[in-house]
């Protein structure tokens, strides 16, 4: 009985020690997905990148001149993560948003393309997009604009090397 109970609890413990290095190895294993999702856009919009972090890219133009920073971020929507691809000129105001993934309900996501709503940052500054007062939330909408305003700036602290 004895042999039994210290065999299973050398297996438990191999076990979780498998699974805490494949954790450390791979912190989040959809995220190189996204990662490469989000250079395909970046190609797509006729951009040169360079990754300059784990989720932050230089973006140069056909000319190999440095046009902007795209940074890649996430957040907690209503009904999973969404994830955002922010794109900034040289001096970091956002110039557009990408949606690289959501599962929010679609006629509700259709409601923040009807309204506009990705149209308001352009022009903003990321790191506290959160804190300014005419960005107006849809109505009816309400957790997946919050999400996108915590994705906003998570993208760009953490491209910028600040936690997420």
């Amino acid at each position: 009985m004895q042999k039994k109970f210290f065999l299973l609890v050398i297996v438990l413990f191999g076990l979780f020690t498998v699974l805490l290095f494949a954790r450390a190895v791979n912190k989040d294993p959809v995220e190189s997905r996204y990662i490469q999702k989000a250079e395909e856009e970046l190609v797509d919009q006729n951009y040169k990148v360079e990754h300059e972090q784990e989720a932050k890219w230089l973006l140069k133009n056909k000319a190999n001149q440095p046009e902007g920073f795209a940074y890649l971020g996430k957040a907690q929507g209503y009904a999973d993560k969404i994830i955002i691809l922010v794109i900034t000129d040289l001096k970091r105001q956002i110039q557009d948003i990408s949606v690289i993934k959501h599962t929010e309900t679609p006629s509700y996501f259709q409601r923040l393309v009807d309204n506009r709503f990705f149209d308001q940052f352009i022009g903003k500054d990321p790191a506290n997009i959160g804190e300014q007062d005419d960005i107006d939330n849809v109505s009816g909408a309400t957790i997946t604009c919050e999400a996108i305003l915590q994705a906003i700036e998570n993208a760009y602290r953490r491209g910028e090397g600040n936690s997420d």
